[in-house]
């Protein structure tokens, strides 16, 4: 998992856009920061989680003044591609959407 990965967000509120994750890795544990651009918005924060083999589980968070806190499932991964979907899980962050990025080379 560890590295940078970029590609799109298809959003529920603010549409079409970018996401960028760059992941840190210890064991099971994941760390790293993000980077959401789309609508007029950029966000960036910091990301926690949990993989295995062949899965990831992480939140977003950022801080202020959005203070999101954005579930990310996971729905396909490989070593070089994952996508999914996200919810935004606090009063000011309630968007949802999908993503897909790659790893960097």
């Amino acid at each position: 998992m560890a590295g940078a990965w970029t590609g799109t967000v298809d959003d529920s509120v603010d549409g079409a856009g970018t996401l960028d994750l760059d992941f840190s890795q210890k064991q099971a544990v994941v760390g790293g920061t993000w980077q959401y651009q789309t609508g007029g918005h950029d966000v960036t924060g910091t990301v926690a989680g949990k993989a295995t083999a062949d899965s990831l589980s992480f939140t977003m968070k950022s801080g202020k003044p959005n203070n999101c806190n954005i579930k990310v499932t996971v729905s396909t991964l490989t070593a070089t591609e994952m996508s999914g979907s996200y919810l935004g899980k606090t009063k000011h962050c309630q968007a949802s959407g999908t993503f897909d990025v790659t790893k960097s080379q």
